[in-house]
């Protein structure tokens, strides 16, 4: 996972574009500032993003946190997108009658092309 550090001044917005797997540290805040996090917006593309605040277990579905305090301690924000991908499981009646076809086309053609012995 690769880390970056970003500065920040109190009352300024910081933009950051991260990658899969990349994240960031915002230092330079007083534990009286306040935060906002917002995500683009992948659900058109067919992500569901969730964030969760702290060390806790409970993630909460949207791409943006309005406002919260920062307090005394550092904050962790971590924001997952997820897609749910169909994967194709109807193989018998999509591919097997196919291969059958196939399968029989080619004993028919060792059969019916077979070298054939004269007899007298």
């Amino acid at each position: 996972m690769r880390h970056r550090q970003t500065p920040a001044t109190s009352g300024t917005a910081v933009t950051v574009s991260l990658k899969h797997g990349e994240s960031v540290i915002v230092y330079g805040l007083s534990s009286e500032d306040k935060f906002a996090v917002t995500e683009a917006d992948y659900h058109g593309d067919g992500y569901k993003t969730s964030y969760k605040i702290g060390d806790g277990t409970n993630s909460t579905e949207g791409s943006s946190i309005v406002e919260e305090a920062i307090g005394a301690y550092d904050t962790t924000v971590i924001f997952t997108n997820t897609k749910d991908v169909t994967v194709p499981t109807d193989v018998i009646r999509t591919v097997v009658p196919y291969a059958a076809i196939v399968a029989f086309a080619a004993v028919m053609g060792v059969v019916f092309f077979r070298p054939r012995r004269n007899r007298r």
